[in-house]
């Protein structure tokens, strides 16, 4: 394993229907982990896998992903 940096416009989520059930996070609990990036950043790194050259399939971080983009 090892760590890069890559831009987030390269990362795809993958869809709905192929994603873990996990419950969904309340919109004070994305408010708040939003806080805590902006004050830490993120702490735990996004894991990806490779999907082709210069493309990347999101498989953990999806909520800090999320508050990334915004």
């Amino acid at each position: 394993m090892y760590y890069k940096e890559i831009p987030i416009d390269l990362i795809k989520l993958l869809p709905h229907s192929k994603l873990p059930l996990l419950p969904s996070m309340s919109p004070d609990e994305l408010d708040a982990l939003k806080e805590n990036i902006q004050e830490f950043g993120i702490l735990q790194p996004l894991v990806v896998t490779v999907n082709g050259d210069d493309k990347y399939l999101l498989q953990v971080g999806r909520n800090s992903l999320r508050i990334g983009r915004n």
